[in-house]
């Protein structure tokens, strides 16, 4: 209970958080946009730990795992908030940081379109056909790792930014 109290208002908060950026955006810079995404998809990310927390995904199971590529939005949108506030200038060459998260989502999708008892045999570790089979294979060993090594990747070169930022 005390568990799902604290998701419950840390996903709270992030959203205000994202609002209140957003509506103190300066048009000059930007990075508060940058900074209010970061935040936002962070409590996206804990409003889905408060579904399954809470067990409301056993009840919805169209939402099981719709969350799984926003972990891919983590890394990119720090290292370009803290891009941007250590540098003036933005290029376009930036959205392919985005490129992880896409493939992410395009990887998902024969997952998305499957049945509710597909995603629920799945969420228990059951699957019953070849592509359950398949996408648990490729979350569980392509998935997860590759969040983690990204996402350690974009920290790294925040911190140089940081570093290199300090020392000019």
């Amino acid at each position: 209970m005390i568990e799902f109290i604290l998701l419950l208002l840390g996903s709270a908060h992030g959203f205000y958080l994202s609002f209140a950026l957003l509506t103190k955006n300066n048009k000059e810079n930007n990075a508060n946009l940058l900074l209010a995404l970061f935040v936002f998809v962070l409590a996206l990310r804990l409003s889905f730990m408060v579904l399954d927390v809470a067990g409301f995904l056993n009840l919805s199971p169209h939402l099981i795992e719709l969350d799984a590529p926003i972990a891919f939005l983590f890394g990119p949108l720090l290292f370009l908030y803290v891009n941007k506030l250590t540098s003036p200038s933005f290029y376009k060459v930036n959205i392919l940081h985005f490129l992880p998260f896409i493939l992410a989502v395009v990887i998902s999708l024969p997952f998305y379109w499957q049945s509710a008892e597909f995603k629920l045999a799945w969420f228990t570790d059951t699957p019953t056909t070849l592509l359950g089979l398949w996408y648990l294979t490729i979350f569980d060993m392509i998935f997860i790792p590759l969040k983690l090594v990204i996402l350690a990747l974009y920290i790294v070169c925040v911190y140089q930014r940081l570093i290199q930022h300090r020392t000019d």
